[in-house]
């Protein structure tokens, strides 16, 4: 994908926290939102990491250059409790400068086999709202994805907005409030889809008397 066609290929974050649902775990789509955020504006970015997440090769695969990268700050967590106090430590870390906080796979060590239910459960329920409170009062946006776990409806409780991402022949296909893939990007081409030319010209009404006098096999230019 060339720098150029993030903007038309990949959804915006927007305030709050976005939750991303990803075709796979070790899926492309987590670090293109990042890199797309990256290349909107500068600022920094934060990243608490689990089970080896982040990956320096796809960020660097796609972002255009080493100094889009710059911002990116990355602390990684093994356990819920080194998660929850990294997640504490946004608090004193976050400054106006800050942009987007990256939690990916955010409730997968806190429902671990080591950790009682319901310590996880209010581990992870605070570490939301500290995100969430983070997002309303210093306007940093918040992208979260879910490991799939049973404590997965808390992190789709506490989310703004949702982003789903699926995998097709041609590519990602991303899902948003406002946005859908309209075209996909390759090497040396690019692939429309019928939404993309219908939202370029319009549709036609199935009901225009033409419309329907021409399916009935018949035509009369002076009706």
């Amino acid at each position: 994908m060339t720098v150029g066609s993030y903007s038309s290929a990949l959804p915006s974050l927007g305030d709050g926290v976005t939750q991303l649902h990803r075709p796979a775990g070790r899926s492309l789509a987590l670090p293109q939102l990042v890199v797309n955020d990256l290349l909107t504006g500068e600022g920094e970015t934060l990243w608490i990491d689990t089970h080896e997440t982040a990956s320096t090769y796809a960020l660097y695969d796609l972002a255009p250059s080493e100094h889009a990268l710059c911002g990116v700050r990355i602390a990684r967590a093994f356990t819920a409790y080194q998660h929850h106090t990294l997640v504490c430590e946004l608090v004193a870390q976050t400054t106006p400068e800050t942009k987007l906080l990256v939690v990916p796979e955010i409730d997968a060590l806190y429902a671990d086999d080591d950790v009682p239910d319901y310590e996880g459960e209010d581990l992870l329920r605070a570490s939301l709202t500290i995100l969430r409170e983070l997002a309303m009062s210093l306007g940093v946006r918040v992208l979260v994805t879910s490991a799939g776990t049973s404590l997965s409806p808390l992190v789709a409780a506490h989310a703004d907005t949702e982003i789903t991402c699926t995998e097709t022949a041609l590519g990602y296909r991303y899902e948003a409030p406002d946005f859908e893939t309209l075209v996909y990007w390759g090497e040396g081409f690019w692939q429309t889809t019928i939404p993309y030319w219908v939202e370029l010209f319009g549709s036609v009404d199935e009901f225009d008397p033409v419309i329907t006098a021409a399916d009935n096999g018949w035509f009369d230019a002076e009706a």
